[in-house]
């Protein structure tokens, strides 16, 4: 886990400058030499969304990278995936899937790896210890 401000994070904007509807950073796995980014379903200004089809957007909480959390649409914690990195975003924080602590298992089979707030989420109903 590392502070999202740690990786020259930027907010920028595809429909207005500075709209704060994408969020850019250098990748966790690769550094400054690729960029990860981001959209966002609500940006910083306020206005609309340039909600393309093909991407994945996400809802933010937090108006600063210390204190942003991105959700997806898929649900709270739900992971960014980019093929040399995968994790959260949560509270600022930028946390590997790797460092999960809790996994679950689809109705597929498939395995997963739970994020904080899916962990503290599922605590919170008694489901797990």
């Amino acid at each position: 886990m590392r502070p999202l401000s740690s990786l020259n994070p930027r907010f920028t904007g595809l429909l207005r400058p500075n709209s704060g509807e994408l969020l850019h950073f250098d990748c966790p796995a690769c550094g400054p030499s690729h960029l990860c980014g981001v959209g966002f379903t609500n940006p910083l200004d306020g206005g609309p969304s340039a909600l393309w089809p093909s991407q994945t957007w996400w809802t933010r909480t937090g108006e600063t990278f210390e204190t942003l959390t991105l959700i997806s649409s898929t649900g709270v914690g739900a992971s960014v995936q980019y093929p040399c990195w995968h994790g959260w975003i949560e509270g600022g924080q930028v946390i590997d899937v790797g460092e999960a602590t809790h996994h679950g298992v689809l109705p597929s089979g498939v395995r997963v790896a739970l994020s904080p707030l899916q962990v503290q989420e599922l605590r919170r109903a008694g489901r797990i210890p």
